[in-house]
């Protein structure tokens, strides 16, 4: 018997990563939903019968909320929840949400293997 994969969140304000972050978790088998900014993706998280995402792969400058406040808001409601944060930023510049724990940093633009590797470290 074979269990259903976990959902995860994709958030990022460029249509174009959503997309390539969409079909990818897709591809691995999961169902993915897609949130512009912060608020998007709290609204997903914190709405009734909301799904219980396992990743959220975050880009790390998105408008609304800073990442960091994102996490700790999602979080609140998935508390086992890992994050993927993807920037064009080095990863130093994502040292306080990967501070939080659970976290990987992916450096954009990323490839098919790098994706699947840091989203696989997180998802076991």
């Amino acid at each position: 018997m074979q269990t259903e994969k976990p959902p995860i969140l994709a958030v990022d304000d460029d249509a174009g990563v959503r997309n390539v972050v969409h079909r990818l978790a897709e591809r691995l088998g999961h169902h993915c939903d897609l949130a512009v900014d912060g608020d998007a993706a709290l609204r997903l998280v914190t709405a009734p019968g909301a799904l219980r995402y396992a990743v959220m792969v975050l880009d790390l400058h998105i408008p609304g909320v800073d990442a960091v406040t994102l996490v700790e808001a999602v979080r609140a409601a998935l508390p086992g929840l890992a994050v993927l944060v993807v920037s064009g930023y080095d990863a130093e510049a994502a040292a306080p949400v990967l501070a939080l724990g659970r976290a990987r940093f992916l450096q954009k633009p990323f490839s098919i293997a790098d994706f699947t590797s840091a989203f696989g470290a997180l998802i076991e």
